[in-house]
């Protein structure tokens, strides 16, 4: 399918977290989330600061900590783009919607629903 996001999603608004959901213990578990991704974000940090010392983009080729991570992409055709969250707000909800539509995101979904986490799921899984 062309746009996989439709198998879950109509609009914007079915990306929006529920007050009772949210009040159900979802942003605890975005918390969680959070404190699960601290390694990666300080990788992250880690490659920013490498990134850095480059003068132009074409310097990035030099910085040995991160050529790993050019390869890697420069193999890849093109990196799959998606948004997962459990907080999402109608004003976000809208942008991501707007993404989707774009092409800039390829799937999306909310924690907090079941069925667009199994259908996003199902997605990277065939990927």
């Amino acid at each position: 399918m062309k746009d996989p996001y439709l198998k879950h999603l109509k609009s914007g608004t079915d990306l929006e977290t529920t007050y009772e959901a949210i009040r159900a213990g979802f942003v605890t578990l975005a918390l969680e989330k959070n404190r699960r991704a601290t390694p990666f974000v300080q990788q992250a940090r880690a490659l920013k600061t490498s990134a850095e010392q480059a003068k132009s983009p074409a310097g990035l080729l030099d910085i040995e900590e991160i050529q790993p991570a050019l390869l890697t992409a420069a193999n890849q055709l093109k990196p799959h783009t998606f948004f997962i969250g459990a907080a999402i707000e109608r004003k976000m909800a809208a942008e991501i919607w707007d993404l989707l539509e774009s092409g800039v995101l390829e799937n999306a979904a909310n924690l907090t629903d079941e069925k667009q986490i199994a259908s996003i799921t199902r997605w990277l899984c065939a990927l």
